[in-house]
């Protein structure tokens, strides 16, 4: 069974990543296997490698965004990561994002509206070793609000590891999300960013953005191990 733990709290950014003082006390809405960051946490980067963890590639012309079940007028081609189904990747202020809240760090971020998932090969993991992994996100403004999220190694194998399990994502502008702490038995995966309306319990055009994905090497976790899914 996942068990679903508690409330946890996010931090607002401003366009440089930073956290905005006015923000940093505000709870957050997430209920997941998870906790959420009050800041950008250890220096991105000191984990094993995520390729164009920004979404930056491929380039979006203006007012573009792509999908994998074809909607969009951009293109997903040549991509370090794999998308389904709805999942894609935008420009800043195209239609889809409706000139809302942009990216991070550079022009383009990742969505997944309603289901589909996005995924990316990573290896360099020290089995032993302990790890967590943060994102930004946000909901999509102007619909029926955002997405579930899951954040999983090996999905579906064995040797799952969930990071994420978010039921909705409600915030209005991106926010700093840290998994718990986490130590890998192998040293590749298949990470895997996902979502599917939490199951169907979400109804409506429901769309998740992703932007700005790292892990962090952890000296001394200081919080309760994220486990390897349980089988009933």
């Amino acid at each position: 069974l996942t068990h679903r733990l508690v409330k946890g709290q996010a931090v607002q950014v401003d366009a440089q990543g930073h956290p905005t003082s006015e923000m940093a006390a505000e709870r957050s809405r997430f209920v997941g296997l998870g906790r959420a960051s009050m800041g950008l946490g250890s220096q991105p980067g000191n984990g094993p490698v995520i390729f164009d963890r920004e979404f930056e590639k491929p380039y979006q012309p203006d007012g573009s965004w792509k999908q994998a079940n074809g909607a969009g007028n951009g293109t997903l081609v040549g991509s370090r990561w794999r998308f389904e189904e709805s999942a894609g990747i935008t420009r800043n202020f195209s239609p889809f994002q409706e000139n809302r809240t942009p990216a991070r760090e550079g022009r383009q971020h990742a969505l997944i509206q309603a289901t589909g998932s996005i995924s990316q090969t990573i290896g360099g993991f020290e089995p032993g070793n302990t790890y967590t992994i943060s994102l930004l996100t946000m909901a999509r403004q102007g619909q029926d609000f955002g997405n579930d999220l899951e954040v999983l190694l090996n999905a579906g194998q064995p040797s799952e590891l969930r990071l994420l399990d978010i039921s909705e994502v409600t915030h209005d502008s991106f926010q700093v999300i840290e998994s718990d702490p986490f130590v890998p038995d192998l040293d590749t995966y298949e990470l895997t960013i996902r979502a599917s309306l939490d199951d169907g319990a979400l109804t409506g055009d429901r769309t998740t953005f992703v932007d700005y994905i790292w892990f962090n090497h952890v000296a001394t976790p200081s919080k309760p191990m994220a486990k390897k899914t349980a089988q009933e």
